[in-house]
């Protein structure tokens, strides 16, 4: 067996075994907004998908665009995700990002060089991004 046909192979192997038990979370949603995909991967880093599960619903409502979450002090926010932690952390790169966003007015590069300009888009964030880009979400 070649290497590209095991490849090929453990591929349909990892999908089939996803769509039997994957976990149903919301930022899974291929209908879902690529804002809404990209906040999802800045909550979930270093917390558990659990945690985030239960309080996204809760911030999509209370920041449903770019433009609501860059108009919030950021001490509200600080407030609003304290409950998930790295308050600090994310507090900024949400604002930095936001602000960013409207700035583009809301358009997402596609280039993987202005991915990685954009604030507190480190290597995982950009992969997110860029396979956003790609499937077209």
């Amino acid at each position: 067996m070649s290497k590209q046909t095991k490849v090929e192979k453990f591929q349909e192997e990892i999908l089939s075994w996803f769509e039997q038990y994957a976990r149903p979370f919301l930022w899974r949603n291929p209908n879902i907004s690529k804002y809404k995909k990209i906040i999802a991967e800045i909550l979930l880093q270093r917390t558990k998908a659990e945690t985030i599960s239960n309080f996204i619903p809760i911030f999509y409502k209370k920041f449903p665009s770019w433009k609501k979450l860059s108009d919030i002090p950021v001490q509200e926010l600080h407030d609003f995700i304290e409950p998930i932690g790295l308050v600090n952390r994310r507090s900024d790169v949400l604002i930095r990002l936001s602000k960013e966003m409207v700035s583009r007015g809301g358009r997402i590069p596609c280039n993987r060089g202005e991915i990685d300009k954009l604030p507190g888009v480190g290597q995982y964030i950009g992969n997110s991004i860029e396979l956003l880009n790609k499937r077209g979400r």
